[in-house]
């Protein structure tokens, strides 16, 4: 990733706890959704929500898996 500009929101989505604890968890490594479910204990549906979030802030991309 480049550059990072945080505008509105990238603020916006770094104001939830849970979403500051999943960028920690994918400071690591990349995770997958099934990764993070059982790590945070957090049901797919929510996490999905958390991650869109991030996403669309731009501060995580998605990766797709081949196959």
């Amino acid at each position: 990733m480049g550059k990072l500009t945080l505008d509105q929101s990238a603020f916006k989505a770094l104001a939830s706890e849970t979403r500051l604890d999943i960028l920690k968890r994918l400071d690591d490594k990349p995770k997958t959704l099934s990764d993070l479910s059982r790590e945070m204990d957090l049901a797919k549906a929510t996490l999905h929500e958390h991650l869109n979030k991030l996403t669309e802030a731009e501060l995580i991309s998605r990766k797709e898996r081949e196959g």
